[in-house]
């Protein structure tokens, strides 16, 4: 019996030697998704299939689009809950970060996604809430270009950039924050957060980095049901849609915290 196990034991050993080229302890650099470089910069320093997953994102998780889907007239799935993004015309997708993403760059009045008053959005005055997405702009536009916009007569979410500019803002009904000069390469990617806390005003974040932040009180802010469009002001014309590309945009009816917003930006999650 002992010279069995130690057979067994032996035979294991090589299998491994094999594998490893030689080495009979693994280490951490056996396995690739250990490897990640989060510093390298081309694909915007994602790290997909990493061992510390964050698991928490998943809740008080509203809607996350993955924007994998190819179809040029296949509504975009929301695959964490029911608000799917229907689409009008003909859309293109592009490479994403990970998978595919959304090209919102051909965006007009006839081709463009939109969710008609999703009651998931309607956060009441006293709810805190996070915005959170890849983007990568191809060309730097004349004209302001909408990210994420839920507007009404009043209440309302936006997020643009304004014209001829490198910033990014949000407005939550009048209350504003900019995130200066940062969109300064085209065909890059970068990951974005906004933390909206109705006792403390609005938070942003870049690239996994606390960036800006503005204290302005939002309590009294209720957004309604106005519907939403991603990529787009209420789908008006090719003027104000966002001239690049979006992926892996999700939003919660909560405040991220940094191991989250780290778990995004990283790949370390559960969602992309």
């Amino acid at each position: 019996m002992k010279f069995l196990i130690f057979i067994m034991i032996f035979t294991s050993c090589n299998v491994l030697k094999t594998l490893t080229g030689g080495e009979t302890d693994p280490g951490d650099d056996f396995f690739p998704n250990n490897n990640c470089d989060p510093s390298n910069t081309s694909n915007g320093g994602f790290c997909p299939g990493n061992d510390n997953n964050v698991y928490s994102l998943s809740n008080n998780l509203i809607s996350f689009w993955r924007f994998d889907e190819s179809g040029g007239a296949e509504n975009r799935s929301d695959n964490f809950g029911n608000n799917h993004l229907l689409v009008t015309g003909s859309i293109s997708f592009d490479s994403g970060v990970i998978g595919n993403a959304l090209q919102s760059s051909g965006f007009d009045s006839g081709n463009y996604v939109n969710i008609g008053s999703p009651s998931g959005f309607n956060f009441g005055t006293g709810t805190d809430f996070s915005i959170a997405f890849w983007i990568k702009r191809n060309t730097q536009s004349g004209f302001l270009n909408y990210i994420f916009d839920k507007m009404g007569a009043t209440d309302e979410i936006q997020v643009s950039i304004p014209a001829s500019s490198t910033n990014i803002n949000i407005s939550i009904d009048g209350f504003f924050l900019d995130l200066n000069g940062v969109l300064t390469s085209l065909s890059t990617w970068y990951h974005i957060v906004f933390l909206v806390d109705r006792d403390a005003g609005i938070t942003g974040y870049v690239n996994g980095n606390l960036f800006s932040s503005n204290t302005a009180i939002t309590t009294g802010v209720n957004i309604n049901n106005n519907v939403l469009h991603i990529g787009t002001f209420n789908g008006l014309g090719s003027t104000d849609n966002f001239a690049g590309s979006i992926d892996s945009m999700g939003v919660w009816s909560h405040l991220l915290n940094d191991d989250e917003i780290n778990g995004l930006y990283h790949g370390n999650n559960i969602l992309d």
